[in-house]
């Protein structure tokens, strides 16, 4: 892939004042029954913040790239045809369809803002056909992998960090069970989110009731703005508790400063950053099952194991997965039906092939 040049996003405080107000204006809630709530007041907190982040990029474009960025031109002026074609043409060099489509989204969904309720109708349109040109291009099914097997490899890490540990292996030891751990917490509990693993924090989102460790992520840690909160099997709790007594204590143990409580943390004791986990989670997966299933892909492989094991479950999938309806959930049991046509098409190849 050629190598992307750097994009980075402008912070909603260092916004020209005029677009700042309209952003603020926008998200204003409603604080009596008379109150006009602002037209952004009900989107989600994910969805405000790839807003924040694709607009935010287009201003740093504007002032880097176009040396245009004139703080005193309206949130409509600063947005026309042609800019928007030289913006994607160079923002999109190395970077996949769907990321581009999420930041001009971001861009169109604040001339909404500016311009309530269509804003410019022609880059709303553009946004959506290529989120959906993007969706088509990446497909996810050479990517996932039945939750059993992701399951069955997060404890045999787990296993292996045990082994390591009983041959006086320290340091990889706890790096190994943690990362099982990753695997086994997020393949069991796949409502968590890529977010909410990553910041998961010991006392905070992740708490014990007498012996039992439960989840609770308030309403602004979830996509759907719903509070969540849900136990642990036994067994995982086990689990939990051997790695922030044993072996997460010994990863801390030198920390030049307080332990925050960040559950997962590295060999040094840090914090680990969301890319870290992501990369060590997709690296394993990528080198025992030979896929390289992304903490976001897991979500869609419980989805649709549900789907194609228990069909006429569908109820459980919205629980399971923290969806807010289950209409969120009907587009795995029609991608059910194209993987369970695949493996059939495997196995009428694999009878010619031994005919």
């Amino acid at each position: 892939m050629t190598e992307k040049a750097p994009f980075p996003a402008t912070p909603v405080d260092d916004w020209p004042a005029y677009d700042r107000a309209i952003w603020e204006s926008a998200m204003r809630k409603a604080i009596g029954i008379f109150d006009d709530r602002g037209f952004a007041a009900t989107w989600r907190p994910a969805t405000l913040r790839g807003v924040e982040r694709g607009y935010g990029t287009y201003l740093r474009w504007l002032k880097i790239h176009e040396g245009n960025l004139d703080p005193h031109a309206s949130v409509l002026e600063r947005v026309d045809e042609e800019r928007i074609d030289r913006f994607i043409a160079e923002y999109a060099t190395g970077r996949s369809p769907l990321t581009v489509a999420t930041t001009v989204r971001g861009i169109a969904y604040v001339c909404r803002c500016a311009a309530p309720p269509d804003g410019l109708s022609w880059l709303t349109k553009l946004a959506h056909s290529l989120t959906n040109s993007a969706d088509r291009v990446r497909s996810k099914a050479p990517r996932m992998a039945p939750i059993a097997d992701l399951v069955d490899l997060g404890e045999l890490l787990m296993d292996g960090g045990r082994r390591k540990r009983c041959d006086g292996m320290r340091g990889s030891d706890a790096v190994q069970f943690r990362d099982g751990l990753m695997i086994a917490l997020l393949a069991r509990r796949p409502l968590m989110r890529v977010r909410n693993l990553f910041e998961l924090r010991i006392g905070h989102n992740l708490v014990f009731r007498g012996s039992t460790a439960l989840l609770d992520f308030p309403s602004d840690e979830r996509k759907n703005g719903r509070a969540t909160e849900v136990f642990l099997p036994e067994d995982l709790t086990h689990m939990v508790v051997e790695y922030i007594d044993d072996y997460r204590s010994f990863l801390t143990r030198k920390l030049p400063g307080p332990d925050e409580g960040w559950m997962w943390v590295s060999r040094r004791g840090f914090r680990m950053c969301p890319t870290e986990v992501t990369q060590r989670i997709t690296t394993l997966t990528k080198r025992y099952l030979d896929r390289p299933v992304s903490p976001h892909l897991f979500r869609d492989c419980a989805a649709t194991d549900i789907a194609i094991h228990a069909p006429t479950d569908v109820g459980i999938t919205a629980d399971i997965l923290g969806h807010a309806t289950l209409r969120t959930s009907e587009k795995y049991y029609k991608q059910a039906d194209g993987f369970a046509a695949m493996g059939r098409h495997a196995d009428l190849i694999a009878r010619l092939r031994r005919s």
